[in-house]
């Protein structure tokens, strides 16, 4: 009993309109029962019905009191909805504003995470060519290919500009590791007409780059581990489009190697890669494929 009593009470604090307009309603029924049922049995007690005697002094009858109490019932009741309307409304309000200065706080924070993080992209990209501008001038990185051999010193230097690659790799966007491949060929530390590139990222762990609209002719990916990632709208290859009569399309060679590499569940669509690149990749399970 008690837990149902607990149960209605939490129903009309949650539901006071409901459960005024409810109670409204059962009076009304109440008064239109008891005003047939006054015709009906001559109720004098209730007003409304004529005495049969003289008129005289006699107590209020129900229809008195409600003559009297009608008006500043129907009052107090739309004075009690009326400022549950406005209560409701300011309160509905409060809590739309709460909301979007929340979301204004939340967006104002994401922009200056996207902010923040675009600086220090911007911050590790220069850091990269100061770092590999040192290694030009000082160690001349650009004349340390194979050819010949390579001494165990210029051989570590190589190295060196290899994990720095890999690494500003993994920290930059599209657009500056599109930059870094830009710097890298005007060096003269990857080449697009030889695969003796100085710096070679051959056999590297690269899943984690973003590599859409990156410039990446000439890059030496063989073996290196591109699955999963985001290769859409990547170029691998320069294409001189010829009507299919004449045989399709014909790559001119400064494209990427890609033999070996994985390529599982990358994307590449919109990609400037060749059959011939593709055929040569270790896999292509789940890749989407260009169109």
């Amino acid at each position: 009993m008690e837990a149902r009593f607990r149960s209605w009470l939490q129903q009309i604090k949650r539901h006071p309109v409901r459960t005024v307009l409810i109670g409204l309603f059962a009076v009304v029924i109440v008064l239109i029962i008891l005003s047939i049922l006054g015709y009906i049995f001559y109720w004098h007690w209730t007003g409304l019905v004529p005495e049969s005697s003289e008129p005289k002094q006699h107590a209020k009858t129900l229809w008195d009191w409600l003559q009297l109490l009608i008006i500043p019932a129907v009052l107090a009741v739309a004075g009690y909805i009326i400022n549950l309307t406005i209560s409701r409304g300011e309160q509905a309000a409060t809590e739309q504003r709460a909301k979007s200065e929340r979301e204004a706080a939340e967006k104002r924070a994401e922009t200056e995470h996207e902010i923040a993080l675009d600086n220090q992209r911007e911050a590790a990209l220069q850091k990269y060519i100061d770092n590999m501008s040192e290694l030009l001038l000082k160690e001349h990185l650009d004349e340390l290919s194979q050819e010949g051999g390579l001494k165990p010193e210029n051989k570590h230097v190589r190295n060196v500009a290899r994990v720095r690659t890999i690494n500003v790799l993994t920290q930059l966007d599209g657009r500056r590791v599109g930059y870094v491949f830009a710097f890298l060929r005007e060096a003269g530390l990857m080449s697009t007409t030889s695969n003796d590139n100085v710096v070679s990222l051959s056999g590297a762990d690269l899943h984690a780059v973003d590599w859409s609209q990156a410039d990446l002719r000439g890059a030496n990916l063989r073996g290196a581990n591109l699955s999963g990632a985001n290769l859409s709208g990547a170029i691998f290859s320069s294409i001189i489009y010829v009507p299919r009569a004449l045989g399709g399309t014909i790559p001119i060679p400064n494209s990427a190697d890609l033999s070996g590499a994985n390529l599982r569940g990358a994307n590449l669509s919109g990609a400037k890669v060749t059959d011939e690149q593709l055929a040569k990749a270790a896999s292509l399970e789940g890749a989407t494929m260009p169109v």
